[in-house]
C-alpha cells in the first residue's frame, strides 16, 4: 500500500519520511496523478509499504485515516491518565479516540450531533459518548469524567467547529485541530487568549506513522474492523455517495468493484 503523494526522494523532507513537505511533491489532487477511483494509478517507491499477510484489504484501506489520528494524538502531547474530548465521531474522530486510549488516556469521550455515530465510539476505545444534539457537552463531560478535559480534538472541520472547540475547551487545555476545513472561517481570539489555550494544527502523517499503524494492524493490537460499515459495488456506488451527503450512521464505506457482479 502507498501514501497518497510522491516526493522527489532526495530532499531532507523526503529522507525524513515527510515527503508531503517536499517542494516537488505530487499529490492525488495534482493533474499528474489519477485519483484512487481510477483503474490504474501511480505510486512512489519511497512512499510504498508492505501490508502484512494477515491484514485484509479493508484494514489496509483504513491505514490512512488511522495515521491521521495517530499524528494528531502525537502532537497533542497526551499524558497517561489524561481526560480527552473528541468532537466529531467520523472515521478520523474515532481514530483519534482509538489512539488516545491506546496511549493511556483515562477518559476518552466523543461527542457528535448524530447519536448513531456517537454511540459507536465505544467500539474504538472511547469510554463514553455524548449526543451533542440533545445534551450540553461540557456538563455531560464533567458528569462522566469528574473533571474537564485536558485535551480537546476538533475532528469536524467545518466553518464554526474551531470556535465550538474553543468554547468547549477549559482554561489551559490543549486544543488540536484535525478536521480539514476547506472554507473560510473566523473565530474569536480573545476567548482562546483568556483561557490560555494551547492550539495545535495537525496535518496528515509521516511514513513512520503509516508504518506504525501497519505494524499494529499486523499484530492485531487495534480494533478496526467495525469502522467499515458498508461495502458496495459499482452499481450502488453513486447512490451511496448521494446518501452520504447527509450525515448518518455510516463510518467508512468500501467500494469493491466485483461486489454484485452476479447481477450483471
Amino acid at each position: 500500500m502507498a501514501q497518497p503523494f510522491i516526493g522527489c526522494g532526495s530532499c531532507s523532507a523526503c529522507r525524513a519520511g515527510r515527503s508531503y513537505r517536499c517542494s516537488a511533491v505530487v499529490t492525488r489532487a495534482s493533474p499528474e496523478l489519477t485519483g484512487a477511483y481510477a483503474e490504474y494509478t501511480r505510486v512512489g517507491v519511497a512512499e510504498t509499504l508492505r501490508l502484512p499477510d494477515n491484514a485484509s484489504f479493508h484494514a489496509g484501506a483504513l491505514v490512512e485515516p488511522l495515521a491521521v489520528g495517530l499524528n494528531a494524538v502525537k502532537r497533542a502531547g497526551l499524558q497517561a491518565g489524561d481526560s480527552v474530548l473528541v468532537i466529531g465521531a467520523g472515521p478520523v474522530g474515532l481514530s483519534v479516540a482509538l489512539w488516545c486510549r491506546f496511549f493511556g488516556a483515562r477518559d476518552v469521550i466523543v461527542s457528535d450531533l448524530v447519536e448513531a455515530r456517537a454511540v459507536r465510539c465505544v467500539e474504538f476505545g472511547a469510554t463514553a459518548a455524548v449526543d451533542a444534539a440533545n445534551e450540553d457537552v461540557q456538563t455531560r463531560f464533567r458528569q462522566i469524567a469528574g473533571r474537564p478535559p485536558a485535551v480537546v480534538f476538533d475532528c469536524v472541520g467545518v466553518p464554526g467547529s474551531l470556535q465550538l472547540s474553543i468554547d468547549q475547551a477549559p482554561a489551559d487545555a490543549h486544543l488540536v485541530v484535525v478536521g480539514l476545513c476547506m472554507a473560510q472561517d473566523a473565530f474569536f481570539p480573545a476567548k482562546a487568549i483568556v483561557k490560555e489555550l494551547h492550539i495545535t494544527f495537525a496535518f496528515v502523517y509521516s511514513k513512520a506513522d503509516f508504518q506504525f499503524v501497519i505494524d499494529m494492524l499486523g499484530s492485531e493490537r487495534i480494533p478496526v474492523d467495525a469502522l467499515v460499515t458498508s461495502v458496495v459495488g459499482l452499481d450502488d456506488f453513486s447512490n451511496k455517495f448521494e446518501t452520504m451527503r447527509t450525515p448518518g450512521a455510516d463510518l467508512k464505506v468500501m467500494l469493491e468493484p466485483d461486489s454484485g457482479i452476479n447481477n450483471l
